[in-house]
């Protein structure tokens, strides 16, 4: 996925694949490349994107649209 824009103060690729095109785990502090890390699920972007939005306590998004309480928040956008 690509994101650009003002609201976005993270520069770079966070996150790479192997030649086969698995996802490889990044710390959830650092976001660097780490085995012991986590793997970027579209509940992490979807948790860093309300979060972006300021929606990520909004009521009727947690009681409509909850994400497991196990996802990390992870700093995608710098935010």
């Amino acid at each position: 996925m690509m994101f650009m824009g003002t609201p976005i103060k993270k520069k770079g690729v966070i996150g790479t694949t192997t030649d086969g095109h698995i996802a490889k785990k990044v710390n959830s502090d650092t976001l660097a490349e780490d085995d012991n890390g986590v793997s970027i699920t579209y509940a992490h972007i979807n948790k860093a994107l309300r979060k972006l939005a300021g929606i990520d306590s909004n009521e009727l998004i947690t009681q409509y649209y909850p994400l497991p309480n196990s996802i990390e928040d992870l700093n995608l956008f710098g935010v």
